[in-house]
């Protein structure tokens, strides 16, 4: 009875350290594609976040972001460029994404109240319902076009 008890406590305490080191998603590019991006951010000040959109079936697109804005804090996945972390917004993380409060799915303010998302039946019954999608803004535009299938460096607007 003692060992299974030790063997649940060992079980637990793996997992628990397990959950930590999963907290970061971590994303890596081909080496040319990171040295280019290195080379571009190396002397950077302030913080910097990178946006992933899909431009085909075959091509992304990683837009580099000097913008401060509340996305870029709340993500886990996170690409590596030579020695450090990078948060990654994906442009379907503006095409879905909600913010939470009090556990729920923000809708809105009606007369100074904040209200949460209404059940389906009741978003249904509303003359008009939209969600608001958000778009993002770049003060800096600095791309590369990656190849989905092998990664490989396509295009960019960054002077090799």
């Amino acid at each position: 009875m003692m060992r299974v008890i030790l063997y649940i406590g060992m079980l637990f305490l793996i997992g628990c350290s397990s959950a930590r080191h999963n907290s970061i998603i971590p994303y890596i590019v081909d080496l040319r594609v990171e040295k280019s991006i290195y080379k571009e951010i190396a002397d950077a000040k302030g913080q910097i976040g990178f946006y992933i959109t899909h431009l085909s079936d075959s091509r992304l697109m990683i837009i580099l972001n000097y913008a401060e804005n509340r996305e870029k804090s709340i993500t886990n996945r996170m690409l590596f460029i030579n020695d450090s972390f990078y948060p990654i917004t994906f442009d379907t993380d503006y095409l879905f994404y909600a913010e939470i409060k009090r556990e729920k799915p923000f809708f809105g303010i009606e007369n100074g109240v904040e209200i949460d998302m209404p059940i389906i039946s009741e978003r249904e019954k509303m003359e008009f319902y939209d969600l608001k999608k958000r778009k993002p803004i770049f003060d800096h535009y600095t791309y590369w076009i990656i190849d989905k299938i092998n990664g490989k460096l396509i295009e960019t607007n960054v002077t090799q």
